[in-house]
């Protein structure tokens, strides 16, 4: 009878525990839905799904001023939407831009709406999913122009995009931009060896010379060592991620107080956590952007301005690829800024001073 007693009061405390949980959730998301809500007379808060290319793609679009200039916001991954983090991080420049937010098909809240399409998308389609939202985004908001801001796997198609419709661009930014990905792994790799090696930290060295040799050796992702390459991308991050880098569960934790995210979010946040599950989903996609984009087989030549915001030292996408890049191009104007103390998303890291590096290089438009 005790011990059933016990068992009793073990289930009320659980409940009393949960029930506090979901109620402090509810009450951040709450008050999070004042402090984010579009306050201008002339400004806009909209969401919903569009019908791109037989597809239903969740778009999201937010500033004070619906006549200020628009940004395009293509998200990383492939496969890692943030549109339910968008006002967090864009609250300190949406006074001066208007944002179009949207989930790439098979990702995200647009992946949900069309369960049943079940192939991995082309490169080829997504960046003709990315013209139609851009056609989409001047129609909705009359301007002839969009600012095209990329991150990660977002400046894959950002970059080609930018110089296939310049037409359609007044800028571009990439932040955690992509030159050689699986080269950056290996530098990063690189860089994080040198360190051990100089700590003296010979067990951790030797396990970044094997998954770096490992590495090396494969041409396509069906090759790809899951362990190897995890191992690979956390031996690296031990030595090279900065103290300010937003972890994921600081992420889920800002998601679920937010407003803006539902249960399929944090479905797909949950699935986009697993290397496995996310290389299977988005399978042609990431061998494109590991195995076979090289941003310097481009154009050299952009016909817009270029900029980038780059951490000081990012072992995702390495700074100094982007800065040897930058180097290289020539725009009508073009600048790299690295902010202090971030990771491979500075907008996430540090909002504030991501927002002064966008407003400093678009200001001189």
């Amino acid at each position: 009878m005790n011990q059933l007693k016990v068992q009793k009061w073990i289930l009320i405390a659980i409940l009393v525990l949960i029930i506090l949980f979901v109620s402090v959730i509810l009450v951040f998301r709450l008050i999070n839905t004042g402090k984010y809500k579009v306050s201008g007379n002339d400004g806009t808060q909209e969401s919903g799904f569009v019908s791109i290319n037989d597809c239903e793609i969740y778009v999201q679009i937010r500033g004070q001023h619906i006549s200020n200039p628009v940004i395009v916001f293509v998200h990383g991954g492939p496969g890692f939407p943030l549109t339910y983090l968008s006002a967090y991080h864009q609250s300190f420049l949406e006074d001066d831009y208007t944002f179009v937010n949207y989930d790439q098909r098979h990702s995200g809240r647009s992946y949900y709406q069309n369960e049943s399409t079940t192939e991995t998308p082309t490169v080829h389609i997504m960046l003709s999913e990315l013209d139609q939202i851009v056609a989409y985004t001047k129609q909705r908001l009359g301007t002839d122009k969009v600012i095209i801001m990329g991150q990660s796997w977002g400046t894959v198609l950002g970059s080609i995009y930018t110089q296939q419709h310049p037409e359609n661009v007044r800028a571009y930014i990439g932040t955690g931009q992509v030159i050689d990905f699986d080269m950056g792994k290996i530098v990063s790799g690189q860089n994080a060896l040198e360190i051990a090696k100089a700590n003296g930290d010979t067990e951790n060295a030797a396990v970044l010379e094997e998954a770096i040799s490992t590495f090396e050796k494969v041409l396509n992702i069906d090759d790809v060592d899951i362990e190897n390459l995890e191992s690979l991308i956390l031996s690296s991050m031990a030595y090279l991620r900065s103290d300010g880098e937003m972890s994921r569960m600081t992420q889920l934790l800002l998601g679920i107080t937010s407003p803006f995210m539902n249960l399929n979010d944090i479905r797909w946040f949950l699935n986009a956590s697993s290397t496995r599950k996310i290389i299977d989903l988005e399978k042609h996609l990431i061998n494109y952007m590991y195995f076979e984009f090289d941003v310097s087989q481009l154009y050299a030549q952009y016909d817009v301005p270029v900029y980038y915001i780059q951490r000081d030292s990012d072992y995702i996408t390495p700074t100094e690829m982007v800065e040897a890049y930058c180097g290289d191009i020539s725009a009508p104007q073009k600048q790299i800024i690295q902010i202090e103390n971030t990771g491979h998303t500075p907008f996430l890291d540090n909002p504030a001073a991501f927002a002064q590096a966008v407003l400093y290089v678009l200001g001189k438009n």
